[in-house]
């Protein structure tokens, strides 16, 4: 069995390698041409060894335009949620880029991408603190639902307040610090 996931990693890398190199060297008009024709299955198909799609790839470039043009070819808009094997959905990995835009193009799509913890436990809202990108954090921090203490903590117990300290995000860190407590 496992010799056949092997196989179809493989194949699958194989059939995305074109595009994996127009992203890596930044040739973003030609890989959506190359996308124009294509399909749903083609647009969420494995394009890393850690199951990353396009969108993924996108996301973490903070493409929003590339975002646009991708989403604009998926009819099921549910299959934003598709997570690679850290349990990230593109929204995460836009958190990471900082691109608000982007998250907001993603949000309108498909708002519940906000709530969606990955396998640290970490929501999109804790990866945009952790990686200091205020504007972002600001934005979702009001797109979260009620129960907005779920953002706070991931699964090991690091706190959204620990972690950016950790990255020496030193004024979000005081701004989260004074931010009111969930209710």
């Amino acid at each position: 069995m496992e010799l056949m996931d092997k196989v179809s990693t493989g194949e699958a890398l194989s059939r995305s390698r074109r595009q994996y190199e127009l992203a890596m060297n930044g040739q973003w008009e030609s890989l959506k041409r190359f996308y124009k024709d294509s399909d749903e299955f083609e647009v969420l198909g494995q394009m890393t060894t850690k199951n990353d799609t396009v969108l993924h790839v996108a996301g973490l470039a903070g493409r929003k335009d590339v975002l646009d043009f991708l989403i604009s070819l998926i009819e099921d808009k549910d299959a934003l949620i598709v997570e690679n094997n850290r349990g990230n959905t593109p929204l995460h990995e836009v958190a990471a880029s900082g691109n608000l835009d982007a998250a907001k193009l993603l949000v309108e799509y498909h708002g519940a991408l906000v709530e969606i913890k990955n396998h640290l436990g970490e929501t999109p809202f804790y990866r945009a603190a952790a990686f200091g990108h205020t504007n972002l954090v600001q934005y979702l921090a009001n797109r979260v639902g009620d129960d907005k203490e779920q953002h706070f903590q991931r699964n090991d117990q690091l706190s959204i307040l620990h972690i950016a300290v950790l990255g020496q995000h030193f004024g979000l860190s005081f701004s989260l610090s004074f931010s009111p407590k969930p209710s």
